[in-house]
């Protein structure tokens, strides 16, 4: 213990001369802390509207089109998908149908029955359920013409659990309550691609009729015959809307704004409405191909993600904040203002649709940092008890043992180590702890995944540098003491 203690008073008393190994030890840390824990993570609020109309954070699909870059030697094909009424797949990732994407081949497109309770039970995940949603034809104003739309059913439940409410999109009229279950009632989206087909939105309370396909099955796979259909009504109690961004000029009236909102097709039913119209068409067991997933906190959104990538290569996981970042560059779900100009919007560039290949390199980068840091830690180590053989010597001339020695030298560089961590944690952390608060993450949470962090970061920085220090320690263990007076 006295030589510990002796070490990290001599690394005291040298931290002016320490401080270009403190600043690196600090930057490796900092790069550790924003990368592992905060370096795609999200504020709570971010995209409330899109999580809660779509169900959650991460969005699960049965068809392979995101590949983990750990498959080994799996053999892949190229595909192009049939788009599949019950996904939203064909929303988001329009470059699996046209041109196609890589999948492994003979991969089955069906979610295991048991794969919903485990990944729902895996570490920072709240809930995991279903996508209610089938096909079905709205039959407009004009006579003969009928739209396809998707019919969604909506667990209470779940829904109280995401972070904004559908409820609180409603631009007119109301949403379900209990006393809708099982009733034919709807909610339609406020702002969708109305063609000659529907040339006004119904008024609340009206009946608007929905033609069901016949469901069947043929091995395994459900088939939706359109040609054999029954109508049945739903009275319109609702609207829902999102306001995706608003595009602002200036014109000589003076400034102008218009609002874009996203546009979708799904009509959304109560869960127990849902179930029955499901059963009316022919349906037996349902069988999801996609589910939603809430996590525990969004601000390690995308390290839960990589987590079940790295778990779960049998599927296709997505985060839905990259899901709207990336269809929102386009503005393909978007309507378009009618007074906005043309040089308000811009060609996007084209995105690579050959399927999509997951690596995290900043494992391999904050390690190499840490190994620059860890260096310079060694190197100025090296420099300092160099000019202590004097001091050394006499410690072993007086009966101090090898191990003593190096225990004195390793504690000065484990000290440089943890005061540059300690600056690099708190350089990052700081920023984002009131964010994270006022945002309305849980105190315990927050307070837990900061100790984590901490505890990662000073694990990784005591290590990497004790490693380093044993050469600059073992030289001095191994000093003469012969040889030090000889040559002073």
């Amino acid at each position: 213990m006295v030589f510990l203690l002796l070490g990290v008073k001599n690394a005291w008393r040298n931290i002016g001369r320490s401080s270009i190994a403190i600043l690196s030890m600090a930057l490796a840390t900092a790069f550790l802390t924003y990368s592992v824990s905060l370096g795609r993570g999200y504020s709570p609020g971010i995209y409330a509207d899109y999580r809660g109309v779509i169900g959650g954070e991460i969005a699960a699909y049965a068809t392979v089109f995101d590949i983990g870059a750990d498959n080994g030697p799996e053999t892949l094909e190229y595909r192009r998908l049939i788009e599949s009424p019950m996904t939203d797949l064909a929303m988001f990732h329009p470059e699996c149908f046209d041109p196609g994407y890589l999948s492994p081949v003979d991969h089955s497109e069906q979610f295991a029955p048991e794969l919903l309770e485990e990944i729902g039970s895996y570490p920072g995940i709240t809930a995991a359920y279903p996508r209610y949603q089938m096909p079905a034809l709205w039959q407009g104003n004009l006579q003969g013409v009928l739209l396809d739309v998707g019919l969604r059913g909506r667990d209470p439940a779940l829904d109280a659990m995401l972070v904004k409410h559908p409820e609180e999109l409603i631009c007119a009229g109301r949403w379900f309550s209990e006393e809708d279950e099982g009733q034919p009632v709807c909610v339609l989206p406020k702002h969708r691609a109305w063609s000659t087909g529907l040339l006004e939105p119904p008024a609340i309370g009206e009946k608007i009729t929905i033609s069901l396909p016949t469901i069947t099955e043929m091995d395994g796979d459900y088939l939706f015959d359109r040609l054999n259909r029954q109508s049945v009504e739903l009275t319109v109690i609702g609207y829902i809307e999102v306001s995706s961004r608003f595009l602002s000029w200036h014109a000589t009236q003076g400034e102008l704004i218009e609002y874009l909102y996203w546009t979708f097709e799904e009509i959304q039913l109560p869960l127990t409405t849902w179930q029955h119209l499901w059963e009316t068409s022919g349906g037996t067991s349902f069988r999801p191909q996609q589910f939603s997933l809430i996590v525990d906190d969004v601000a390690y959104l995308e390290d839960t993600l990589f987590n079940l990538r790295s778990n779960y290569q049998g599927i296709s996981l997505v985060s839905v904040v990259d899901q709207v970042e990336r269809i929102k560059q386009t503005m393909e779900w978007e309507t378009r203002p009618k007074l906005a100009p043309d040089w308000l919007y811009y060609q996007a560039p084209e995105r690579n649709t050959r399927g999509s290949f997951q690596e995290d390199l900043r494992l391999p980068i904050g390690l190499a940092l840490f190994m620059v840091a860890a260096l310079v830690i060694a190197a100025n180590l090296l420099i300092m008890v160099s000019e202590r053989k004097t001091e050394i010597a006499v410690l072993k001339a007086v009966g101090t043992r090898r191990v003593q020695i190096m225990l004195m030298i390793v504690s000065e560089a484990f000290l440089i180590a943890v005061l540059g961590s300690v600056l690099g944690f708190l350089s990052v952390r700081t920023f984002t702890a009131l964010s994270q608060l006022g945002g309305g993450s849980q105190l315990i949470s927050f307070l837990l995944g900061v100790l984590r962090d901490f505890v990662l970061a000073l694990a990784a920085a005591g290590a990497v540098s004790i490693l380093f220090a044993l050469l600059p320690a073992l030289m001095m263990a191994r000093l003469s003491v012969m040889g030090v007076m000889r040559h002073d």
